[in-house]
């Protein structure tokens, strides 16, 4: 998920283009160019392994990461200050970008501003933080109290992108998306089910996690992933929902689901209690026959649905 760039801690707190700066090599490694400019040096690390040590000095384009204040990088017993670069938010996917997240566990999200404000105009208050426009390339960058993981979620639902290639489990997904209307993210806008691969993404879990999915759904007023989850409630004993999960849920997708099993109970019940249709009498099965099968059929059908229990299949 995460590659990482290291840089002098002694490095200016601002962003450079590598259009007014020098790329020199110290190293063996095809992958390590030094920038130079005014006020220090930041190691840039090409990550494209195909690139020739001259074509990547030509690359004017790219934008090498150096800390501000803001950003916290441990220079603790080392002569070099190391970051953690997402592997999808990077510079490398994202040449564009004028936006640097990072998150709490350190790891650096590289994002094009006007995405994010075009996904949700209120994303991380980003808005209000953005500089007038002008001709010079600007760039922000702002520390979130959010996991890797789970911001990395947020990141691919508003670049409508799918974080499979990181495998999120449902409980990452579930924290992801609780944590979006306090940074300003709206889930019914970004989990819309004709566009959002999130959306998509959750719903597979609802077979192995059908009350988590659900209870999600409820939560956020996903209707459409509320009501294709509950396809999986079908078979679940609601007595087994806890406290905290039936406050999650709330009283009306509660009362929905115990609505839709008390309607597939009754409509067993009514199937089991229908007893066959009388046909003309033949030789093989006279009137008399169908009255005793019917009596048979009654008896039956009643002891079964008297027996059967919501929840069960």
């Amino acid at each position: 998920m995460t590659e990482v760039i290291s840089a002098p801690p002694s490095a200016k707190c601002n962003l450079v283009s590598s259009a007014s700066s020098h790329l020199t090599s110290r190293s063996d490694s095809p992958m390590e160019y030094y920038a130079h400019f005014d006020g220090g040096e930041a190691l840039f690390l090409v990550t494209d392994m195909t690139k020739t040590t001259a074509s990547a000095m030509e690359d004017t384009t790219s934008w090498f990461i150096n800390f501000s204040s803001e950003m916290d990088v441990d220079t603790s017993d080392s002569s070099e200050a190391t970051i953690t670069v997402s592997t999808a938010f990077n510079l490398d996917r994202i040449p564009n970008a004028d936006t640097f997240f990072q998150s709490s566990d350190g790891v650096i999200f590289c994002v094009e501003s006007d995405v994010i404000l075009k996904a949700c105009s209120t994303a991380f208050h980003l808005s209000a933080r953005m500089q007038p426009s002008s001709s010079d390339r600007t760039s922000s960058q702002m520390h979130l109290d959010i996991p890797s993981e789970e911001l990395n979620v947020l990141l691919h639902a508003l670049y409508r992108t799918s974080p499979t290639a990181n495998s999120p489990d449902i409980d990452t997904l579930v924290r992801a998306i609780d944590c979006m209307p306090q940074h300003g993210l709206i889930p019914s806008v970004l989990m819309q089910p004709s566009s959002s691969p999130l959306h998509d993404l959750v719903l597979s879990q609802a077979p192995l996690h059908p009350v988590k999915v659900y209870a999600l759904a409820a939560r956020h007023g996903l209707t459409e992933l509320a009501r294709r989850a509950s396809a999986y409630l079908l078979q679940y004993d609601l007595k087994q929902i806890t406290d905290e999960v039936a406050e999650r849920i709330g009283p009306i997708y509660l009362l929905k689901v115990a609505v839709l099993q008390q309607h597939r109970f009754n409509s067993l019940k009514n199937i089991l209690l229908k007893p066959p249709i009388f046909h003309p009498p033949t030789s093989t099965c006279t009137l008399e026959d169908q009255r005793a099968l019917t009596r048979i059929w009654s008896l039956a059908s009643c002891q079964l649905a008297w027996e059967v229990r919501m929840g069960e299949s």
